[in-house]
């Protein structure tokens, strides 16, 4: 029966009262997003913690927000807090914002457990932080845009010539962009910058083999007909079965039947010249 009431005590405090966690300093914090090696910047926050206990320890853990999965992470243990006493934990607050700038209000949950049946409350709590880009980050930043740039323009060169491997490049160099743009937004910078790069140099590749292979025209433009070539003719027109083709004559052939009319002309008109001679000769005799 002891028992019993323990655990319904239990119950009921689990239920009924929250963790009394308040900020020591409710001051907004400011800085960059990224640290100068990487990795989010964060910034410890000091909380008092009341324990309800008066005969147990209470253990305090948290979560931290991750703005860039939009989800909470363990962040382990913090410290305990002797039975019925108030004390200050220090908590650990990221901004896991690489990349952006801004003013926002980033929570982190605490639990506090205590007891022979490990009661747990919980309390919410939140701080401002006004975050921005750092150097580190526009370096990083500068190079994915370049090779974002890099991509859109051989993309252009690619579309018009066939090669296979080159695509295949193109793919890899993409996925590159996305994921160094991913690790930039955790402030993995060394990573989101040998990606930037090795998608750059995967992109001038691609280049390089289109120079090599030259761009092909559109399927459906005719290619303009050079001098001393014949322009080629898609279809030719059925002649109709039967049927000879006209004859044209040259100019060669026009001059040969000319020259021969003169010919029978001359010809046939010889005897009636003949003819005139003498009977002009015999008029004069008479």
């Amino acid at each position: 029966m002891r028992w019993l009431l323990v655990f319904l005590l239990a119950v009921n405090l689990a239920v009924a009262v929250e963790l009394d966690a308040v900020l020591v300093d409710e001051t907004p914090r400011a800085g960059p997003n990224c640290r100068e090696r990487g990795g989010a910047t964060y910034y410890e926050v000091a909380v008092g913690i009341q324990n309800p206990s008066a005969t147990d320890s209470l253990r305090v853990m948290y979560q931290y927000y991750n703005s860039s999965s939009k989800s909470y992470e363990e962040g382990g243990k913090v410290c305990d807090v002797k039975p019925g006493m108030r004390e200050a934990c220090i908590f650990k607050v990221y901004t896991i914002t690489g990349g952006q700038n801004g003013t926002d209000r980033i929570p982190f949950n605490i639990t506090g457990e205590f007891g022979e049946f490990r009661t747990r409350i919980y309390k919410q709590l939140e701080i401002t932080v006004n975050h921005y880009t750092s150097a580190y980050e526009e370096n990083v930043m500068r190079k994915i845009a370049e090779a974002r740039a890099e991509y859109s323009r051989v993309y252009q060169k690619y579309s018009s010539c066939y090669e296979m491997s080159g695509l295949v490049l193109l793919q890899q160099a993409q996925r590159q962009i996305e994921e160094a743009r991913s690790q930039l937004v955790i402030c993995n910078l060394q990573t989101a910058n040998a990606l930037a790069n090795n998608a750059t140099n995967r992109i001038r590749e691609v280049e390089n083999q289109l120079g090599e292979c030259g761009e092909q025209p559109p399927s459906n433009i005719t290619p303009p007909v050079e001098e001393n070539q014949t322009p080629v003719v898609n279809e030719t027109p059925e002649q109709p079965q039967n049927q000879t083709p006209p004859q044209v004559e040259t100019n060669k052939s026009v001059e040969q039947n000319v020259s021969d009319i003169t010919t029978q002309l001359m010809k046939a008109c010889v005897p009636f010249f003949i003819l005139l001679m003498v009977l002009g000769a015999a008029v004069i005799n008479a």
